[in-house]
């Protein structure tokens, strides 16, 4: 499930940001082999700022991965150790719960968690939705309700990546069978950018 990117990196979403309008934002540091707060309770729309000392790292991974104490396989957001400290700050907006750990150090018990709270992002648009969006979980086509106010769509990662940005004018099927399994962000878009709906959706083999 993914993150943002993305930082001050450079991934924070760029495409994203005049969208989501982080309300809160909440400090995550890796450091002494442990994530601090290793529970951390968030709304969906806020920003995280991820602090990686060097060595560690940061990938999400699902709930059963996670419980068993490994690293593998990943589930989604990934940031790589380096050789000093590093900040990533990204996004979150998709409710639910991010499970993840350091690949180097999870055996030691370095993972914790984040809890996405419904905000309030959105909610505006969510209101009046644009169209229906099926199936859910999807395989390989997402098919959209035919809707003329619908311009584009963007799928993205639980990370905010944008993964899939694509003219909807004259289509309701969207491919995404290059998209590997796990949960995204689907946001219809009309004239000018204007967010009409966002739906969270699952994609699975």
């Amino acid at each position: 499930m993914r993150i943002a990117t993305i930082l001050s990196i450079a991934l924070l979403c760029g495409s994203l940001t005049h969208e989501l309008h982080a309300q809160v934002g909440h400090d995550l540091v890796a450091t002494d082999f442990e994530f601090t707060p290793s529970l951390l309770t968030i709304s969906s729309g806020d920003t995280v700022r991820l602090f990686l000392n060097a060595g560690h790292s940061f990938r999400e991974v699902s709930a059963a991965t996670w419980n068993l104490d490994v690293a593998d396989p990943g589930a989604g957001g990934e940031f790589s150790p380096t050789d000093s400290l590093v900040e990533h700050d990204f996004v979150v907006t998709t409710p639910g719960t991010i499970y993840y750990v350091c690949i180097a150090h999870v055996s030691m018990g370095m993972k914790g968690r984040i809890i996405v709270q419904q905000g309030t992002i959105g909610m505006e648009e969510q209101g009046s939705e644009a169209g229906r969006i099926f199936p859910d979980p999807a395989s390989d086509v997402v098919h959209i309700a035919d809707d003329p106010r619908i311009m584009r769509v963007r799928v993205a990662d639980a990370l905010g990546r944008v993964l899939i940005d694509r003219n909807m004018v004259g289509y309701r099927q969207l491919d995404v069978t290059r998209l590997p399994p796990g949960r995204y962000e689907l946001i219809l878009l009309g004239r000018h950018d204007a967010v009409l709906q966002r739906q969270s959706i699952i994609v699975q083999r």
